[in-house]
């Protein structure tokens, strides 16, 4: 976290949305909102209350990148000045406009520019650990090094009180046992084989030739009423867990090739090809980040710079009413909030606690509910709180088939 202003403002000459990672007191200075947001307009979102109401920084915020809008104060998304420069700069930033605005703005929008290139891409986007996965994927290691997990996140737990988030904090820890003693040294090819041993929910891999849930929904849409609008679906994983290791998942329950990207955690290795620095890690709102380069078709895999998220866009490769995203956890409230905002869909999984014998702890199930209740539906942040199985005739099954036909259904719609 950055608690000095100097070191802050250098670090928004070059990358804005660091503002997410600001102190309380620095986020509400004028002079560095405005420099956030002249570098990436959704910093706004890390902004205070007060400053996300002040109009000056919000039309620098807009003329950036108009999806800025969406976190303007209510009175500037109802600011006709505000709403036609941010729709100047994106189209889709009319949905952030009050009612009365964007009633007034469609119009004329559709006339002036005439209808755009349909996206026909279903963006079906996935957390990993317990979304996925039914135990956290450190575990794996865990049980290989004969440690457990209270220990090692009892460790993470004092790197938390100086101030580092919970990413940084257990990669610095895998970094910091693999120095004290090279028993515990790990390089990203050993993760990406530890994350081979990693188990899937029923109903996802395809190990053995076993049909998946991916296998049906892409049967799904070839049906001849979507087929003949090309209407696909692209999946992809927004994950604070461990880039290698979750490709490593994915390579062994043969899922590589359904899963179009991986936005995760990464390390960098030292010379002597060790784990020694940390690359990327993805928290809180970094998802959100995430889900605007999905969205805006920011690519890493294929080369691009994330950086080209804070370009100019006037239209969406996958727009936000085609995304589904499904999560179970505190890290995902701000995706669920984005899609839930902007016409997504939004599903919050829980795992069924088992006991021994593989029968459901309902006492212990129970309390996961109610969290994960109070966590999305309660607080309004997701549609649906199913328990995280997604074989044949299970509910989460049936609502990921049936929000991706309705959404199918409407891109079919509109394209006639």
């Amino acid at each position: 976290m950055y608690t000095t202003k100097e070191a802050l403002l250098r670090e928004l000459e070059v990358d804005g949305s660091a503002l997410e990672f600001a102190s309380d007191e620095l986020t509400n200075e004028p002079e560095i909102v405005l420099l956030a947001v002249s570098k990436y307009g959704c910093a706004l979102a890390f902004a205070s209350r007060s400053l996300q109401a002040n109009r000056h920084i919000v039309l620098t915020a807009v003329r950036q990148d108009g999806i800025a809008l969406a976190f303007a104060s209510k009175e500037l998304r109802a600011d006709e000045e505000i709403v036609l420069e941010a729709v100047h700069q994106c189209d889709e930033a009319l949905e952030y406009a009050s009612d009365e605005l964007k009633k007034k703005f469609k119009k004329f929008l559709y006339h002036t520019q005439g209808a755009k290139k349909m996206s026909t891409i279903i963006g079906l986007i996935f957390d990993f650990d317990i979304t996925l996965a039914p135990e956290f994927q450190q575990q794996v290691l865990f049980d290989t090094w004969g440690i457990s997990a209270e220990q090692f996140w009892g460790e993470c737990a004092e790197f938390i009180t100086r101030g580092y988030d919970m990413e940084h904090a257990y990669m610095r820890n895998f970094i910091d046992y693999g120095r004290r003693d090279s028993k515990y040294a790990l390089d990203n090819a050993m993760l990406n084989q530890f994350g081979k041993e990693i188990n899937l929910y029923e109903g996802l891999s395809r190990k053995n030739g076993i049909r998946s849930v991916f296998d049906d929904l892409h049967t799904l849409l070839q049906k001849k009423e979507f087929a003949e609008h090309n209407i696909e679906i692209e999946c992809y994983c927004i994950s604070g867990g461990i880039k290698p290791m979750i490709e490593g998942a994915f390579e062994t329950h043969e899922l590589n090739g359904y899963f179009k990207e991986i936005f995760a955690c990464d390390f960098d290795e030292d010379d002597s090809g060790k784990l020694a620095y940390i690359k990327e890690t993805v928290g809180h709102t970094i998802k959100t980040q995430k889900l605007f380069m999905i969205a805006k078709g920011v690519s890493p895999k294929q080369g691009d710079h994330p950086s080209l998220v804070n370009e100019v866009t006037h239209g969406y490769r996958i727009p936000f009413e085609n995304m589904i995203f499904l999560g179970d956890g505190q890290t995902d409230i701000p995706a669920f909030s984005l899609l839930n905002k902007n016409g997504g869909k939004s599903i919050a999984v829980y795992r069924e606690e088992k006991n021994s014998d593989g029968t459901i702890d309902e006492e212990r199930t129970l309390k996961t509910y109610l969290n994960g209740y109070k966590l999305a539906v309660e607080a309004n942040r997701a549609e649906q709180l199913l328990p995280a199985d997604y074989s044949t005739g299970k509910p989460l099954k049936m609502a990921l088939l049936g929000y991706v036909e309705s959404i199918a259904k409407q891109i079919a719609f509109k394209s006639k």
